[in-house]
């Protein structure tokens, strides 16, 4: 259903009873009142909805509700507009929500809008000029400073075919760059109709849906399937965004879903209660906003309690910006450039709104406020690149999906794809084995500081060890990070000398054991203990009776000698001096010499040894390469 000009949306912002939805019926001929309550009350209570037709355009138009009480409703409504009708009675003059509902559509980044001077027919014309004057000083120091204002009368007529002009103007020159490249639908209704089933409406705020597809109800999770779609009460196959849009979905009762819940494509957003944006406090906010501070969070159809945290400051003062983190209550989902509102606790008035910088974020300590603010601007000020890179950095270990990451930056996912070949290519990222991402350099340092801290602190505690058992320590941090991540950061410090590789230990190049008089003294006495044992050594645990010490103590002193190689371990605890290994080597040269390849029975009988001993020195032998095994026999290689 695409169209060569793109789909827009028209919303419209005022203060209640100044005539928005009588003038978007004299527009477009359609009562928005649609709730038995609105029509006996002669108020506007939820969104209504109508499309206007302009030349050969159709637009999506919004009418929100302009109490005080339905401000909520109102950013609901407001939510994916691209043009802004401002309403204002001519009467009454700029009221208390003509102000909030016009700061909201400047918070929300709208650009193009008209404004109507409406009721003109009980007022004169210099009741009207005064009113102009009144609004054109409100927006002076807005996008819409220059918008056109438009004298209107609703119930008489006078001045809807100027403003459908004027708005006709305004669409032409909407900017539609701030869309997503994936399908988004913030939910603001739902229903459900007989024979059907659930069918929820929102603007569509990117990409395309047809029919039979899979959507992801958010932040649930839930996969769904698309059963039908509608836009301008017309049935259709495929949809683009800047639409209206109704969706009718299959396999879900209209009382799993509320308004706040939103459908997208899968695989992009991610559901998350930390939030990083840049916040901008309303200049009509004259004590300003202090940091913690409990706040509501209106974004997309959904509005969540959170505090609001400064990175650089404690205090943000009327008028001004800063980097900040939201710490909602509640999870939301957003993408990278989404603008948002803020009120007060108590919901009473807007106090401000951002521009979302990370959309799923971590908890920021204050220790980190400073760096994490640095990585911010970078998100904030940097080309798709710079986005991008920052953006893997973010992930760390975590999984970043090219779809993840086009949330995380606005860049498209074809983009994002071809930019992490380059970053791969120039060194930035490496993919690693068993991982299906690239992994941003920094993420290895992290790591690798990581392992360099944990290992100081080892050593410390442990000063007669020789180091830590390398399975043992890939474990432990295999707990909180993949580990194929763990095995190629310890594989990159031991190739930059950071860490030892001892036989089956690891240990940081600066590490020297130091031995006590106490343990010098009971390693004397093993070494007595495993050379009086000759070719049929102690194990641990007799060692341990002989001498009387403790087995563990026992083990770190057979690791430590054997990390100095003065001893060799053939088997799980049992260990030969270095002297008897040479020994039975040369006794091993002997035999082959004279009869060729030998059996593990012939060995054991030329060294009067037993089985229990002379097998797991034989595979030892394996290993090492001094014997190659064919069959039950074996041949010294170096003889």
């Amino acid at each position: 259903m695409s169209t060569t000009a793109p789909n827009l949306i028209l919303g419209t912002a005022g203060h209640i009873d100044h005539g928005k939805t009588s003038i978007v019926k004299a527009l477009t001929g359609v009562d928005t009142d649609w709730l038995p309550e609105e029509k006996a009350r002669g108020m506007t209570i939820d969104i209504g909805i109508a499309h206007l037709d302009i030349g050969d355009r159709t637009v999506g138009l919004v009418d929100v509700p302009g109490h005080e009480r339905f401000v909520r409703t109102m950013v609901a409504g407001a939510s994916g507009i691209d043009v802004a009708l401002l309403v204002v009675a001519a009467d009454d003059g700029v009221m208390p929500q003509t102000v909030e509902h016009f700061e909201i559509v400047g918070l929300l980044g709208v650009k193009r809008g008209v404004v109507a001077i409406n009721k003109v027919d009980i007022v004169d014309e210099a009741r009207v000029a005064e009113v102009e004057a009144q609004v054109r000083a409100l927006l002076s120091t807005t996008p819409l400073a220059d918008a056109p204002m438009i004298p209107v009368s609703a119930v008489a007529g006078t001045g809807v075919d100027e403003l459908k002009a004027a708005l006709a103007a305004a669409i032409a020159e909407a900017d539609v760059s701030r869309r997503s490249s994936f399908f988004r639908l913030p939910i603001d209704r739902i229903f459900s109709i007989p024979g059907r089933g659930t069918v929820v409406t929102g603007s569509m705020l990117g990409g395309t849906i047809r029919v039979g597809d899979q959507v992801e109800l958010l932040p649930e999770r839930r996969e769904l399937r698309v059963r039908g779609l509608q836009a301008h009460r017309s049935d259709a196959d495929d949809l683009d965004c800047g639409q209206r849009t109704a969706v009718n979905l299959a396999g879900i009762k209209k009382e799993e879903i509320h308004r706040g819940m939103e459908l997208a494509s899968p695989g992009y957003l991610q559901p998350a209660t930390f939030v990083d944006a840049e916040v901008r406090c309303l200049a009509s906010v004259t004590k300003g906003l202090s940091a913690f501070v409990r706040v509501r969070m209106a974004i997309g159809t959904s509005e969540v309690i959170g505090r609001l945290v400064f990175l650089e400051r404690s205090h943000l003062g009327p008028g001004a910006t800063a980097l900040a983190q939201l710490r909602l209550y509640e999870p939301i989902v957003a993408e990278y450039g989404q603008r948002f509102i803020l009120r007060d606790e108590t919901a009473s008035r807007t106090v401000g709104g951002g521009v979302v910088l990370r959309p799923a974020g971590r908890r920021i300590p204050q220790s980190r406020a400073v760096r994490e603010a640095e990585r911010l601007a970078v998100l904030r000020d940097g080309d798709a690149a710079a986005r991008v890179t920052q953006a893997i950095a973010d992930a760390g270990v975590e999984s970043a999906s090219p779809r993840a990451i086009a949330a995380r930056t606005r860049v498209p996912v074809s983009e994002v794809k071809a930019l992490l070949a380059s970053l791969e290519e120039a060194g930035a990222l490496v993919r690693v084995a068993e991982l299906d991402r690239p992994i941003h350099v920094g993420t290895f340092e992290a790591l690798g500081e990581r392992i360099v801290r944990f290992m100081t602190r080892f050593h410390k505690q442990n000063a007669q060890v020789v180091g830590m058992e390398r399975a043992v320590l890939e474990r432990t941090f295999a707990r909180s990070t993949p580990q194929p991540l763990v095995a190629e950061t310890l594989r990159r410090l031991e190739e930059n000398g950071t860490l030892e590789r001892k036989l089956e230990h690891v240990a940081l190049a600066s590490h020297k054991t130091q031995m006590s008089e106490g343990r010098r003294k009971l390693w004397e006495r093993v070494q007595a203990a495993l050379a009086e044992g000759g070719f049929k050594p102690p194990s641990e645990a007799q060692i341990a009776e002989k001498i009387g010490g403790r087995r563990q103590a026992v083990h770190e002193l057979l690791q430590l000698a054997e990390s100095q190689g003065n001893a060799v371990c053939v088997d799980d605890g049992l260990y030969f001096p270095i002297e008897t290994v040479e020994a039975l080597k040369a006794k091993a040269r002997e035999l082959y010499s004279d009869l060729g390849p030998f059996t593990v029975s012939v060995f054991r009988e030329y060294i009067g040894s037993s089985r229990k001993y002379v097998v797991p020195l034989c595979e030892y032998f394996d290993r090492t390469g001094f014997t190659e095994r064919d069959g039950d026999f074996r041949k010294v290689v170096d003889a």
